[in-house]
């Protein structure tokens, strides 16, 4: 069951990923005590808010088509190039 932002389009899996999104990208939440930050992240639940399997599938996959995790980085020019 994912965890779906509300304020942008963000999908996780992860209820840590999803407040680490939250504190980094929208650093001022509306609850300020962990029982209410944790009924936060539970109303973010895909299936809480009454999101298909194969919807939420496809906003993970649109996810990782826009996120730079996983990627592997552009290998440097060799030396031999340089010369």
């Amino acid at each position: 069951d994912a965890y779906i932002c509300d304020s942008c389009e963000f999908v996780t899996i992860y209820k840590g990923n999803m407040k680490r999104h939250l504190n980094t990208c929208h650093p001022a939440p509306d609850c300020k005590d962990l029982k209410e930050w944790d009924r936060k992240l539970e109303s973010m639940r895909a299936s809480v808010l009454g999101m298909s399997r194969v919807e939420m599938i496809e906003r993970l996959n649109a996810h990782r088509m826009n996120s730079t995790r996983g990627r592997k980085p552009r290998g440097k020019k060799s030396d031999e190039n340089a010369q």
